[in-house]
């Protein structure tokens, strides 16, 4: 019997024998040699995912390894690869598609191994959008009314994102410090970003003074996170809130003479009166360059005397100014029989508006 038992597989370099017998006993037998190449060595390890715009070489003798002196061909199916053609993948150093991708090595003697690897090429992004709401408690803005601020963060990309962190200056020092609340939209509360979650935080920030002079609340968040364990992602968001502004102002004018029946009064020649201007900002917004006039002839100089407690010159709100002058009775005030005169005042807002007013004597009748 033949001792042979695989012969339509040899696998194994060597010398074969073949006998051939017919009925009567008769036979002839004839060698055959057999040579069985080896086939080349290749070992293929995945390479480790990376994000857009970077590529993976596969080229690389961290991706794959095979003997010296190989022909080493790269394709896009295994068809191809199988084939043998010259490689369809033009680019195998800088991959850029994340896909399945074919290795041959050949020998010279024509024996061949070929070897898929898998590459992956993420996007690797994060979407910030904020947006605000401004809060005002009357017909404008005041001091205190809030703007309530929300972040939406989105994963438009191929691969999820850890460590997440939303900062924004306004919400730092040297402002008052503002906590940026914890995310809704975590599903699995592992505090992931996955592709198909959305995340939204808020925040609540106190209009200032200065933001109402201003006219705007003007801020930019940012968020930071990471992918792939090491890889950066950021995003950017800016909002621009709009501001009330209500400029405004008023000048009271009194004096101090003793006025008796009807309303008359017992002046001479020579006899001072002292007018007080009281210059008080009604509107929401900080003025400057106040200046208080009064086209009484002979009247002395317009004094401010109190009122502008940290001595800035800027009339802020609420704030009221006293002014004063004297003037010295003429002979022609008495045969006149009174003294008129209206006192104005200016102030500039800081949108460069000027705002004006004539003295009465109360704010309502000023």
């Amino acid at each position: 019997a033949s001792d042979l038992t695989t012969p339509a597989a040899v696998a194994t370099t060597g010398t074969y024998y073949i006998r051939s017998e017919v009925a009567t006993g008769c036979f002839i037998v004839k060698s055959v040699e057999v040579t069985v190449n080896p086939l080349p060595t290749l070992t293929v390890v995945n390479p480790a995912a990376v994000c857009s715009p970077s590529t993976v070489d596969i080229t690389s003798n961290t991706v794959q390894t095979t003997n010296t002196g190989t022909t080493t061909k790269y394709y896009t199916t295994l068809a191809l690869a199988n084939a043998g053609a010259a490689s369809d993948l033009t680019t195998p150093a800088t991959v850029a598609t994340t896909g399945t991708y074919y290795i041959r090595s050949e020998v010279a003697t024509g024996c061949f191994i070929v070897k898929s690897v898998e590459v992956t090429v993420n996007t690797c992004t994060i979407v910030l959008l904020k947006e605000s709401t401004l809060n005002n408690t009357g017909n404008c803005t005041s001091v205190d009314d809030t703007i309530t601020y929300t972040f939406t963060l989105t994963n438009p990309g191929t691969t999820p994102i850890t460590d997440i962190t939303i900062t924004d200056p306004l919400f730092e020092a040297p402002n008052p410090i503002i906590a940026i609340s914890a995310p809704s939209g975590d599903a699995n509360n592992n505090m992931i970003l996955d592709i198909s979650e959305t995340w939204i935080y808020t925040a609540t920030y106190a209009i200032t003074q200065a933001d109402i002079d201003l006219g705007s609340v003007t801020n930019q968040a940012k968020v930071n996170g990471l992918v792939l364990g090491s890889e950066t992602v950021m995003g950017t968001s800016s909002t621009i809130t709009r501001l009330c502004q209500d400029s405004d102002i008023a000048i009271v004018k009194t004096s101090d003479i003793q006025f008796g029946e009807e309303r008359c009064a017992t002046l001479i020649v020579g006899d001072l009166v002292t007018y007080t201007f009281t210059v008080s900002n009604t509107g929401n917004v900080s003025l400057s360059n106040v200046i208080v006039a009064d086209p009484l002839s002979n009247l002395s100089t317009i004094a401010l005397i109190s009122g502008d407690a940290n001595s800035n010159d800027i009339l802020e709100v609420n704030e009221t100014w006293i002014y004063t002058a004297t003037y010295s009775v003429t002979q022609a005030d008495i045969d006149t029989g009174n003294i008129t005169n209206q006192a104005s005042v200016n102030g500039t807002a800081p949108d460069t508006t000027v705002v004006t007013d004539q003295s009465g004597d109360s704010t309502e009748n000023d």
